[in-house]
């Protein structure tokens, strides 16, 4: 075929509507994609959320334990030999465990990425790859 018969062909309506149906499902294929990983964030999204709710709750938990235990304590001070020292070590413990578990809790809450990261950062390569697409096209 000559380079005008080729261009010709190109121009044609066979062309286009294939041109058109190559870039129809690039675009499918590039939405499908990034569905995807949106769907992967949300999940673990959903799976930090989680753990975060697991620790807030023992937090809650320990510290309403501390409260408990510390009220119970003051009354057995005034009670005979070691119930005391029984007592306050047993709040200490629960002490203990709502400091760590409030430490923890920070330290996830802290270091969190933002929500849908990897997806906003494809999205914007996307954009860019498209300007530059534009910019050769010119």
């Amino acid at each position: 075929m000559s380079d005008d018969a080729g261009a010709l062909h190109a121009r044609s309506p066979e062309g286009l509507f294939a041109s058109a149906r190559r870039l129809i499902a690039t675009f499918i294929e590039t939405t499908q994609t990034r569905l995807e990983l949106l769907r992967t964030e949300l999940q673990e999204e959903v799976h930090w959320a989680a753990r975060t709710l697991i620790w807030a709750a023992v937090c809650l938990l320990a510290a309403a334990m501390t409260l408990l235990l510390g009220a119970l304590a003051v009354v057995f001070w005034f009670w005979d030999s070691y119930r005391e020292a029984a007592a306050l070590g047993v709040t200490g413990f629960f002490l203990l465990l709502a400091l760590v578990a409030a430490a923890v809790l920070l330290g996830k809450l802290r270091h969190h990425p933002q929500v849908l990261t990897h997806t906003v950062e494809e999205l914007k390569e996307d954009v860019r790859q498209l300007r530059g697409m534009h910019e050769y096209s010119r």
